[in-house]
């Protein structure tokens, strides 16, 4: 269900335009499963859209309860993953 998620919601954004669709996006304006489903392609983006995308992200990661990290896929460790955007990157 994971990778059909992403697979729709990347056509979607490349279909929209890709890049640009994202740089013009406001991240505080999407869910979650949202902003965990690009966390992947973000490796691929300009600094400036990373950066926005790390921020918001880890202000979410920060508010999860421990079912929606687990949800999410997030890995333990301290409960929270703050690797958002690093180039090593993966969805899971």
């Amino acid at each position: 269900m994971k990778v059909i998620t992403t697979s729709i919601l990347t056509a979607a954004l490349l279909f929209a335009g890709g890049s640009a669709a994202l740089a013009a996006r406001n991240f505080r304006d999407m869910t979650n499963d949202e902003l965990a489903a690009l966390k992947s392609t973000m490796k691929h983006e300009p600094d400036e859209t990373r950066e926005a995308f790390r921020t918001e992200w880890q202000k979410r990661v920060a508010a999860m309860t421990p079912g929606e990290l687990d949800r999410l896929g997030i890995a333990a460790g301290n409960g929270r993953d703050t690797t958002a955007t690093n180039d090593d990157t993966d969805c899971d």
